[in-house]
C-alpha cells in the first residue's frame, strides 16, 4: 500500500536487472509484485480515502474529535481532518503517530483501511467494456 502512495503513474528509470530503480520504500518493487503495472491516480485516491476512514473509525470508536486527537498524536487537526477526508497523502512518520494515539498498531490501522477499501470497490458497480454515450 505504502508504495501506491508515492507515485500515482510514474515509471522509474531503468537501473536494476529487472528495470527498475530501488526505492528505499519499495515503489516500484510493489507494484511489480502486484500487478506489474503502476498504480493509477484513481488507485491512489481510494487509498488516501480508506486511510482517512479508518482513522475517523478509530478516533469516533474512542469518542474522541479531531482536535483530540491531534492533541494526542502532535498532529495539526486541520491536516487531521485532510487526512480523513482523504486530501492528504500522510507519510509513515504521522501514519505510526495516529496508530500510537488511537492506541493500535501502524499495522492494525492499516489493515483497517484495506478493509474498508475492500469493502468499497466491492459496492462499486463493475466498468463495462463499452464507456456510456
Amino acid at each position: 500500500m505504502e508504495g501506491c502512495r508515492r507515485a500515482a503513474v510514474r515509471l522509474c528509470p531503468p537501473t536494476s536487472s529487472r528495470g527498475h530503480r530501488t526505492h528505499p520504500v519499495g515503489d516500484c518493487q510493489l507494484r511489480d509484485r502486484l500487478s506489474n503495472a503502476p498504480c493509477s491516480v484513481s488507485d491512489v485516491q481510494d487509498i488516501r480515502w480508506a486511510f482517512g476512514l479508518a482513522v475517523r473509525i478509530s478516533r469516533e470508536r474512542l469518542g474522541w474529535s479531531q482536535a483530540d486527537l491531534a492533541r494526542e498524536s502532535g498532529i495539526d487537526r486541520a491536516y487531521v481532518s485532510r487526512i480523513e477526508t482523504g486530501s492528504a497523502d500522510p507519510g509513515l512518520r504521522v501514519q505510526r503517530r495516529l496508530a500510537e494515539a488511537l492506541d493500535m498498531g501502524l499495522t492494525e490501522l492499516v489493515g483497517q483501511a484495506e478493509e474498508e477499501l475492500g469493502r468499497a470497490l466491492r459496492r462499486r458497480p463493475r466498468e463495462t467494456a463499452e464507456p456510456p454515450s
